[in-house]
């Protein structure tokens, strides 16, 4: 596992794709909005790919806890 491998500023944080689950120490107890967004799809001859996904979370994180994310690159 990579360990802290993301962009900060000032309170928000983001995560790119490194291949592999990245872990996250949280560094202060309270609310969190996590944001999530796919890519879209990839498109053939015959159709357009997706527009992607997205979701959006709120909530309750205690400090030192860690929070692990995983990207998928692609998936088949």
């Amino acid at each position: 596992m990579s360990n802290n491998k993301f962009h900060a500023s000032e309170n928000e944080w983001e995560f790119n794709y490194t291949g592999s689950i990245q872990e996250f120490k949280i560094p202060y107890s309270g609310k969190y909005k996590i944001e999530i967004y796919g890519a879209q799809g990839g498109s053939t001859s015959v159709e357009s790919g997706g527009q992607g996904g997205s979701t959006i979370l709120n909530v309750a994180l205690l400090k030192d806890k860690n929070l692990f994310i995983e990207k998928y690159k692609k998936v088949l």
